[in-house]
């Protein structure tokens, strides 16, 4: 066992979020959906794991982080681009890890936008497999056209030939940041410490 404090305790906020992040993942691809029931009580373990292993400053930090996966993810949610579970997970992950006040330095940031990038790259795969083209996007473009400029009052609706689970992708990213971060100390590689 490693004998410096501060890797025991990204050890323990490493476990407990991959722990999550597996939950989430089999909720989502099984039932679409990453229930409350998981979530909720996975911020509040976050909380009070962090509370416990840092005092004030963990417990302010968990709040960080939970308060940076709802931002992070927030303006998508409420344009209906992304569920509910989603920015729920990207909460709880927050709550998990913590984060720094300088948001854009933290490990929550990061692995949602590692997150989102590879969200991307799966979306234009999945279109070219699915051999949609352009179709998804000239559908979310005349959503936005029409609800935004003319402001007529219409759902997105998404279609089931282009659904994937996006927390498997919000996975990833934060597999990939732990990694960056067990490697280089943070996970944005580019990163200088102060």
């Amino acid at each position: 066992m490693p004998s410096n404090p501060e890797l025991m305790k990204l050890l323990v906020r490493d476990l407990l979020t991959l722990l999550f992040i597996a939950a989430a993942c089999y909720t989502d691809c099984r039932y679409s959906k990453v229930p409350n029931k998981l979530t909720f009580p996975s911020m509040a373990v976050g909380i009070v794991t962090n509370l416990l292993l840092d005092g004030k400053i963990g417990l302010a930090n968990s709040l960080i982080g939970l308060l940076v996966g709802l931002g992070v993810f927030f303006v998508p949610f409420a344009i209906g681009w992304f569920k509910g579970g989603d920015v729920k997970f990207c909460m709880a992950v927050g709550a998990l890890k913590g984060s720094e006040l300088m948001f854009w330095e933290s490990y929550p940031f990061w692995a949602f936008l590692y997150g989102a990038a590879i969200g991307g790259i799966v979306s234009a795969v999945v279109l070219i497999r699915r051999r949609l083209g352009l179709k998804p996007f000239v559908r979310l473009m005349s959503y936005l056209h029409l609800r935004y400029v003319a402001g007529v009052p219409v759902e997105y609706e998404h279609e089931d030939e282009t659904r994937f689970p996006y927390v498997l992708n919000l996975a990833l990213g934060c597999i990939l940041a732990m990694v960056l971060e067990a490697s280089f100390g943070h996970a944005n590689p580019l990163f200088k410490a102060r």
